[in-house]
């Protein structure tokens, strides 16, 4: 989160925790008491975009550049493969429609404790490819933009002049040992694994 105030300065920061959520969610709160942190994300994420606008980033994004160039999309996401759009990295207006359809999507088909991609990439992606309302105020930037590093294999690999960022993929939800394979190959490939989560 330090490279965020380097190379943001002019943004307004907003950690979201279990403190400060609001409380009006069922959803939102069973995933809190099961302690599915990534579930919890997925739901508030969408929503404080709905109610706020504005970029929400994962914990583990490390910013190479500013977002600036972006500013002029209503919503913009980017793909973490070939398949799927990751919702790490998500810039949108106040009371997108496209942020409300993923609020309400994720309260109406889950229970706060399915698994963390079934409420994030798989549902991102679905409702992206379905909603043709909204699809052309939508944004998809390529992986070299936010996902440089693939999720499945940790191996930088699409560094381009276009990375704004990097999503390190460190699962802040799991408990992952400092020494951990994938914080070894990041630092073996002279990456720097961010320190915050």
């Amino acid at each position: 989160m330090k490279s965020w105030e380097k190379l943001l300065p002019e943004y307004t920061f907003q950690l979201w925790n279990e403190h400060n959520v609001p409380t009006d969610s069922d959803y939102l709160l069973s995933a809190i008491k099961n302690k599915k942190w990534a579930n919890a994300s997925n739901y508030m994420r969408a929503r404080a975009l709905y109610e706020q606008g504005g970029i929400y980033l994962d914990t583990d994004i490390e910013m190479l550049k500013s977002f600036d160039h972006l500013l002029n999309n209503e919503m913009f996401l980017g793909y973490e493969d070939d398949a799927f759009i990751n919702n790490a990295v998500w810039g949108s207006i106040a009371q997108h429609a496209f942020s409300k359809l993923v609020m309400d999507n994720i309260e109406q088909d889950f229970d706060g404790t399915e698994e963390a991609n079934l409420s994030s990439p798989q549902l991102i992606t679905r409702l992206i490819q379905s909603d043709e309302t909204n699809k052309a105020s939508i944004h998809l930037y390529p992986r070299e933009y936010f996902y440089p590093i693939h999720w499945n294999k940790k191996i930088p690999e699409l560094f381009t002049e276009n990375t704004c960022c990097i999503h390190h993929w460190e699962g802040s939800w799991k408990e992952v040992h400092k020494n951990s394979f994938i914080k070894r190959l990041l630092k073996f490939a002279g990456i720097k694994p961010s320190a915050a989560h």
